[in-house]
């Protein structure tokens, strides 16, 4: 018998049905473990883990087929595969107006169209936002490009009509312009079909007026695009993502297309595996990116007593730690005193009040710029940052991914935190290149001796590893961090 696969643009089906033995791998295969199983399973033993293969009717998402293809080969069951999509017929190409692409992007996008669908890796300096305005271009069907922060929606937007010249809409942040190709907050967008999801305040009174018509222009979408793609494994994603049923097209850009939640599978699942890979070393070979210094300073901690809670020993040891923080300023000020502009990112807005406190004695125009921050601001401290006329910035996670300030020259990793992705994007927020900077760096602090603070230090430098030309530089004392001038 040759069992068939379905292939359908949301889901895919296999038929008919399948020994157990080799269901029961595909529902193991196309799943996850969701982090504290442990605990989970304590309350319920059915708990923890994410299935995306359905043992009676043998779906699952499609994107995942190359998941389901492996099983089948492995326990050599005959198949084919029926696609049961319908092509869209694609739009006259709408060229690039203004941008010369490089080798490189050429390449992704003729690869993209080739593959119909599938995760794009690009990180700074790629030109991700150029190479996407070509894809879209390319294919010319009703797109929606999804993003989900505010600075990064209008920044899409004015990219997609210098280089296409065409009107493109804007849906979400209180806009509701339908075009042929769109922009999306996917917040909003996915409310119109979950009103339980958050939204921006100013769009829950037209989602009343427009919810309809968000909905009809999702599952009437040929191509979705997917900015940040490792955002995808969010329930607002999926419930978009699963409407689109005449999406033929779908695809993810991102600089790091994994999680360190351990469902990178349901990236795949929305879009396809990882079809392109552009990494940073490559860049900085070609002279696109600047070279980086990646300081690993070890601060040492005392011992802490057994049974302290995470959130204890955060506070104690990372946000109110006078010695840690000292070592912040007077690191941030030797760079500036070097010349160069210095951006400390904290997780904590008290601690990023804690810190500007602190800068302000020796420089009154340090400043601290989090989520209550208004755009105005946040633009100003970018822009000064890289003109040099702002020194010493301190911010949260508002500075971290699709946010550009060229000329910044030092990032001050002061987190502590566990996530390779939020430490892998970081490090791009240094690594653009201009005409004056010759170099970036990155400090990053290791609280290597410190309970649950260690292991993250030791995730993080396993995702520095990844890429050879960061130049790792592991230092004990601030004299060993060397700022050229």
């Amino acid at each position: 018998m040759i069992y068939q696969i379905l292939i359908n643009n949301v889901s895919s089906q296999i038929t008919p049905a399948l020994d157990q033995a080799v269901v029961n791998a595909l529902r193991n295969k196309l799943s996850f473990e969701m982090p504290g199983i442990y605990y989970m399973k304590k309350i319920n033993p059915y708990a923890g883990v994410k299935y995306f293969f359905t043992p009676k009717t043998q779906i699952f998402p499609t994107g995942l087929i190359h998941y389901v293809r492996d099983v089948l080969d492995l326990y050599k069951v005959p198949y084919e595969q029926v696609d049961m999509r319908k092509a869209p017929v694609l739009g006259p190409e709408i060229p690039l107006k203004g941008v010369q692409l490089r080798d490189y992007q050429e390449d992704a996008v003729k690869r993209a169209v080739e593959r119909q669908r599938g995760i794009i890796k690009a990180g700074t300096g790629a030109g991700k936002s150029i190479t996407a305005a070509s894809l879209i271009g390319k294919l010319n069907v009703p797109t929606i490009l999804f993003i989900h922060k505010t600075d990064v929606f209008y920044q899409l937007i004015n990219t997609l009509e210098d280089t296409l010249q065409v009107p493109i809409g804007k849906i979400g942040n209180g806009h509701c312009d339908i075009q042929r190709i769109n922009v999306g907050m996917i917040q909003t967008i996915a409310r119109a079909f979950d009103p339980t999801l958050k939204a921006e305040e100013k769009d829950n009174e037209f989602l009343k007026e427009k919810g309809d018509v968000i909905r009809k222009v999702v599952q009437e979408a040929e191509c979705l695009v997917a900015d940040e793609t490792h955002h995808l494994a969010s329930d607002s994603f999926w419930t978009v993502y699963k409407a689109a049923e005449k999406a033929f097209y779908r695809y993810g850009f991102s600089g790091s297309p994994w999680r360190d939640d351990n469902a990178t599978i349901m990236i795949e699942g929305g879009t396809a595996k990882q079809i392109i890979d552009i990494p940073a070393s490559t860049l900085i070979d070609r002279g696109y990116l600047s070279p980086v210094d990646i300081y690993l300073y070890d601060f040492e901690h005392e011992r802490q007593p057994k049974g302290i809670k995470y959130a204890t020993l955060y506070n104690t040891e990372i946000m109110l730690k006078l010695e840690r923080n000292n070592f912040i300023v007077n690191l941030a000020l030797k760079a500036a005193n070097s010349g160069k502009s210095v951006l400390i990112a904290v997780t904590k807005v008290e601690h990023g009040e804690l810190l500007e406190t602190l800068l302000k004695k020796q420089d009154k125009n340090a400043i601290f710029v989090h989520g209550e921050s208004n755009n105005e601001l946040r633009r100003k401290v970018l822009d000064g940052l890289s003109n040099h006329t702002q020194k010493i910035a301190i911010c949260t996670t508002i500075f971290g991914e699709g946010v550009d300030s060229p000329g910044l020259d030092v990032l001050i990793n002061a987190k502590a935190g566990a996530s390779s992705v939020d430490a892998f994007q970081l490090v791009g927020r240094v690594l653009r290149k201009t005409q004056a900077k010759k170099k970036a760096y990155v400090i990053d602090i290791s609280d290597s001796g410190c309970r649950f603070f260690g292991q993250h230090s030791s995730e993080r430098l396993k995702i520095y590893s990844t890429e050879p030309n960061y130049k790792l530089k592991f230092v004990k004392d601030i004299s060993q961090i060397v700022f050229d001038v």
